[in-house]
């Protein structure tokens, strides 16, 4: 996102605008990810779903 200012400041924009229909559409895109098999838990991050929302988190940095 630091690499490219631009499409960052257009992402912030659309949120204060339009917040509830950008957070459906990543829901969407995260779906469509799910779906196809490229979303999934790793070692980095843990995948869940509750309903229609997928979440995606760090995983824990317990050692």
């Amino acid at each position: 996102m630091s690499q490219n200012l631009a499409w960052t400041a257009e992402l912030g924009d659309a949120y204060v605008k339009q917040g509830p229909e950008l957070t459906q559409m990543i829901q969407n895109m995260r779906q469509l990810a799910k779906n196809a098999g490229n979303l999934k838990s790793t070692s980095q991050e843990n995948v869940t779903t509750d309903g229609d929302t997928i979440a995606i988190e760090p995983s824990s940095t317990h050692r």
